[in-house]
């Protein structure tokens, strides 16, 4: 039985953020009422489970992985993270900007839902920092051109532009000691009317400026969308990233950054703790967002996948929890091996059949599967391509399939 590979059942989250057109689109779904839908979730997270299709029975993944854990996910997978799948794997489209914000490291999670849940804050509650244990390190994987702001610019790169904003003359003073997170916590601590000031005269030098650089650009399209929001300020301060397809983008705990526009690939560890700091309606607090911020500064590494054997390429792995995979076939085949991980396909571009030693699955462009730990070696076939979220034996290494 854990020999096969098995089509999943996914659930959509239809936040507002998200395109009406380009998933459905992706996976030829008709989309009569014009709902966003911003992403399709691939796993075991409560907020939503994916389906098993057993023949014509259909039962929740995390009810399959309990079964037999060892068979499913890998006896050393089992062994270190339990009977339950520690990754996430999502489709995203972004039809407009997610909020600013960054994740706790694994410390911060633990400590902060400990306080929270010793206070008493019901773990659904808007005002829930923290709602669950763990951390929440993410990689984006582009498959169309996706922008996003990501990580400090130099310092001397935003001086350039505060120089230029004559409120945010406090910042720039500690900008030139080198405290970028004092100047950073005085723009972002600054009253209402004050930041309305900053605002007007970042307007001022966006409008001047036009043309002269993408991030004047869009602090015009974030102004415009969420006016008076401090958040705005974003592109002044953080690195504007484009992601061409194919390009990946690793996210640390602690690492401020904030999607723009764009389809891709999400693959992140298993949680859903979020710390925001601007450009939403949701819960903020800058106080536990600043707490956990690196301040690193500088420009991101873009990612791109190291090619194995048959087919088989990863985007360098950051993390115990997952690493990604791309599969690419071209009138033939190619062979992807269990090492001892399961392992979740989603087909990203064609049509792919996927041969298990006991039953396989045919996979059209946005259809998704499950490949069982006990499979071994696994057969595709087809014309198109597959994104792979799996479990390697050693973070940090590209592992040949």
């Amino acid at each position: 039985m854990y020999r096969k590979a098995y089509l999943l059942e996914n659930s959509i989250q239809h936040y507002s953020w998200g395109s009406s057109r380009e998933i459905p689109g992706f996976m030829q779904i008709e989309n009569p009422d014009g709902r966003p839908w911003a992403e399709v979730w691939m796993g075991v997270h409560p907020r939503g489970r994916s389906k098993l299709h057993i023949g014509d029975r259909k039962i929740y993944l995390d009810s399959f992985i309990a079964e037999n854990p060892e068979s499913v996910l890998g006896k050393r997978i089992a062994g270190k993270f339990g009977e339950s799948l520690p990754f996430l794997f999502k489709l995203l489209s972004a039809g407009s900007p997610l909020s600013i914000q960054a994740h706790p490291n694994l410390e911060q999670a633990e400590k902060g839902y400990e306080r929270e849940e010793r206070e008493g804050i019901p773990r659904e509650a808007s005002s829930r920092n923290y709602r669950d244990q763990n951390h929440k390190p993410e990689i984006i994987c582009a498959l169309k051109k996706f922008t996003a702001l990501r990580g400090f610019r130099t310092v001397d790169d935003i001086l350039e532009d505060l120089e230029s904003i004559p409120s945010a003359a406090q910042a720039v003073e500690f900008l030139k000691s080198g405290d970028l997170a004092e100047a950073f916590r005085r723009i972002m601590k600054s009253s209402s009317q004050e930041i309305e000031i900053l605002i007007t005269e970042a307007r001022e030098l966006a409008h001047s400026k036009k043309g002269s650089g993408k991030r004047f650009e869009w602090f015009l399209r974030l102004e415009d969308a969420y006016p008076n929001d401090v958040g705005v300020l974003s592109p002044f301060l953080l690195n504007l990233v484009e992601l061409e397809p194919g390009q990946a983008m690793f996210l640390p705990a602690g690492e401020l950054h904030a999607y723009l526009e764009g389809f891709g690939i999400e693959l992140m560890a298993n949680s859903d703790n979020v710390l925001r700091g601007g450009l939403t309606g949701k819960h903020m607090d800058v106080d536990e967002l600043l707490s956990v911020l690196t301040f690193r500064a500088g420009e991101p590494d873009i990612l791109f996948p190291v090619s194995g054997s048959a087919g088989v390429s990863c985007y360098p792995a950051m993390t115990d929890e997952f690493q990604l995979c791309r599969v690419e076939c071209e009138g033939g085949g190619s062979v992807w091996n269990t090492q001892d991980s399961i392992a979740l396909f989603v087909c990203t571009r064609g049509s792919l059949g996927v041969e298990a030693p006991e039953g396989g699955v045919e996979l059209s462009q946005g259809e998704s599967c499950v490949i069982p730990a006990a499979a071994g070696e696994v057969h595709i076939r087809g014309e198109g391509s597959l994104h792979a979220a799996w479990i390697p034996g050693k973070a940090g290494v590209n592992t040949e399939q």
